[in-house]
């Protein structure tokens, strides 16, 4: 499966994250620790926003991220203070630039981690549901981007633990109508640009892995320098850690958390 980092705090260069560490999430497109398959490589996404536009910036390209010049060169140039990455390993859909996450709807962002089990079973039942004002953006073939245009048809935008919910309980019913197994992994970012959610929600056991680590630790642990900020309000939340340290918290089972400016609460979704 992909692997994906969400950061939200205080603006940082991206290649701090994507870049630098051991095991960034370039290096986890093609050596991955904890993923169901090592390499990620089809396709990346990059997705930021900056003071100069309420709307995200989004890089995207079906290519592996760890050859892609292009991305370390951007990520070394551009300053963030919520930005989410991604790198890819297909489940069967196609290598293309609209595959590939984040998604984007308006000033908000969507990725995923995991699978809708026997999609391609279900899917005509599940777009039926998407409101037509949001199923004109369904560009790509994905089952995250039909969980993403699903969800804002539940009311995304205004509540996103009961719309995952209701998103997931709606899939599980039309499996069940087709008589296929019940069957959901899933990690989830979420992000208007001011509020950041992350959601953990699996009928497989912990899969998949996720986890999360305030920033100022994860310096520390790094040994990087902060250069007299401080970002004890900054939270990184990540497939896999970016070395090894317990300053990295494991996220459970049907978990959600929110980030804004001064919060960071988990609760059980």
């Amino acid at each position: 499966m992909c692997r994906w980092l969400m950061y939200h705090g205080k603006s940082i260069i991206m290649s701090e994250l994507l870049v630098d560490p051991e095991n960034s999430l370039i290096h986890q497109s093609i050596a991955s620790h904890e993923g169901v398959v090592n390499v990620n490589g089809d396709g990346f996404g990059l997705g930021w926003y900056t003071k100069l536009n309420k709307k995200p910036g989004v890089y995207k390209d079906p290519l592996p991220a760890w050859n892609n010049k292009n991305l370390a060169s951007i990520a070394s140039h551009i300053k963030s203070k919520n930005f989410l990455a991604h790198v890819r390993a297909s489940t069967g859909t196609p290598s293309t630039t609209t595959n590939c996450h984040p998604f984007r709807y308006k000033n908000h962002l969507f990725m995923h981690n995991g699978a809708i089990f026997n999609f391609n079973e279900i899917r005509h039942d599940l777009e039926y549901l998407i409101d037509k004002k949001y199923f004109k953006h369904r560009y790509g073939c994905t089952d995250t981007e039909a969980m993403f245009l699903l969800a804002l048809t539940n009311g995304l935008i205004e509540d996103p633990k009961t719309a995952i919910n209701k998103t997931v309980e709606q899939i599980f019913k039309i499996q069940q109508q087709n008589n296929v197994p019940q069957a959901i992994k899933a990690s989830i970012a979420y992000t208007d640009g001011n509020t950041s959610y992350a959601i953990k929600t699996s009928t497989i056991n912990h899969q998949p892995s996720l986890y999360y680590v305030n920033y100022e630790d994860m310096l520390d642990s790094l040994g990087m320098e902060r250069q007299g900020q401080k970002y004890k309000n900054s939270y990184v939340v990540l497939s896999e850690p970016l070395l090894k340290s317990e300053s990295y918290k494991y996220v459970d089972n049907h978990t959600i958390i929110k980030i804004s400016e001064n919060e960071f609460t988990i609760e059980k979704l």
